[in-house]
């Protein structure tokens, strides 16, 4: 009998070697965009395993850590300890059937997260009456979705919505099955119900990405997925199944892990196009790293830096073949993430998140963070239900805007802590 036998033995040898070589190859820089060029946004649980060329896939071998690397309470990122994986639950109480949503969510401290506002998105109202969200992190061993999505790990976490970065949306609520946020505001704060909560120094601190180029690190949960005909059909014929099947393992789905790529700062134009960036404090951050569905509210770091600067959402493509969306090579298609240093994310942390935290450490250097970001428009029309009541603290002021029918129209918030 073969010492060779266990076919999973096997693929993590490989796995091992492959990313031994890659590891060993020179860092390139694949930016070669000259002009602006528009983009269209890849429908999301389709995101996006890359090319490397017109004809092969992206190989690429994720980090992760073994049983071992946990006991001894190895690290694979600073952001590790900050990243959790997110189930959203939609149920019918007549039937008592459900559906199923995932993604990640990042911890920033005092039980707050940040997730993709589209993985805290309802399913049809009409049938799926009831809705609720865990998370949880899972270093080493693989999760199971619909577990964690009913509450069912020991240590899961249950979580309510209490913000979105884009301000037309109702704020403390799951978003609406017929809502469509655009790619650049697909941001939702998230608390975690009762007291028992991670702790702060296990959270995230933001950070502005250092240049308009970056070495971008991807810290999250992928998710299985099954290689089917409308996945198949978005890549080029010579990409086969074994290829897409081998490509997602390689990306360790169902545990936290880590890879690195070339990236870049991308502004969105008014068409909802993407185009070259001039400053750090543009709308998204864009990166030559795989991913697949459920990946999207990962953490988005630097290679050497131990911050936060963006979180993953998207993926974009300038290649269509009539009203079929095509995947190509990098960068005509990327993955992407919302930058955290814009004009729209100081004003969403002024108002949602600050007001919020109860480390004064913690407040002290978001408040630095949100110092340096440029100032933007105050977000308009943003609606509570009647049953909101907003968490004041004992050290915060509040400066509140007129309410009209119902509709919370600006708040400003102001600290008396000395940072």
């Amino acid at each position: 009998m073969s010492r060779f036998e266990d076919t999973e033995q096997v693929r993590s040898l490989l796995d091992y070697f492959r990313y031994s070589i890659l590891t060993c190859l020179p860092k390139q820089d694949k930016f070669k965009i000259d002009k602006d060029q528009d983009c269209t946004v890849l429908e999301r649980r389709s995101q996006c395993l890359l090319m490397e060329t017109q004809d092969k896939l992206k190989i690429q071998i994720n980090r992760s850590l073994s049983l071992g690397d946990v006991i001894l309470r190895k690290r694979l990122h600073p952001l590790q300890r900050a990243t959790y994986c997110l189930a959203v639950y939609s149920r019918s109480s007549r039937t008592e059937t459900g559906k199923v949503s995932d993604g990640n969510a990042i911890f920033i401290g005092d039980g707050m997260l940040l997730t993709a506002a589209h993985c805290v998105q309802k399913k049809s109202e009409a049938v799926y009456d009831q809705i609720s969200a865990y998370v949880v992190q899972r270093l080493s061993i693989n999760i199971d979705y619909e577990r964690l999505a009913q509450g069912k790990y020991w240590d899961c976490k249950e979580v309510e919505v209490i913000g979105f970065l884009d301000g037309r949306m109702r704020q403390d609520d799951f978003l609406s099955s017929d809502v469509t946020i655009p790619g650049h505001l697909d941001l939702a704060l998230l608390k975690i119900k009762g007291e028992r909560l991670p702790r702060n120094d296990e959270a995230a601190l933001p950070a502005l990405a250092s240049a308009e180029k970056i070495r971008a690190v991807f810290v999250g949960y992928n998710k299985p997925v099954d290689v089917d005909a409308p996945l198949i059909s978005q890549y080029p014929e010579s990409v086969k199944t074994k290829d897409l099947r081998q490509a997602i393992r390689s990306l360790k789905p169902g545990i936290v892990s880590v890879s690195t790529g070339a990236g870049m700062l991308m502004r969105v134009s008014g068409s909802g196009g993407l185009s070259r960036a001039s400053t750090v404090f543009s709308d998204i951050i864009c990166y030559d790293i795989s991913t697949s569905a459920g990946a999207s509210g990962s953490a988005i770091g630097e290679e050497d830096r131990s911050s936060l600067i963006g979180m993953h959402v998207a993926s974009y493509t300038t290649e269509m073949s009539g009203q079929c969306r095509r995947i190509s090579t990098f960068p005509r298609t990327q993955n992407a993430a919302i930058n955290l240093g814009t004009a729209v994310f100081k004003s969403f942390a002024l108002r949602a998140i600050l007001p919020m935290f109860r480390d004064s450490t913690l407040r002290c250097k978001w408040e630095k963070f949100v110092a340096l970001l440029p100032d933007g428009d105050p977000p308009q029309n943003i609606t509570f239900n009647s049953t909101f009541e907003m968490r004041h603290h004992p050290d915060h002021t509040y400066n509140h805007g007129s309410t009209i029918e119902g509709k919370w129209v600006w708040e400003v918030y102001k600290s008396k802590s000395v940072c």
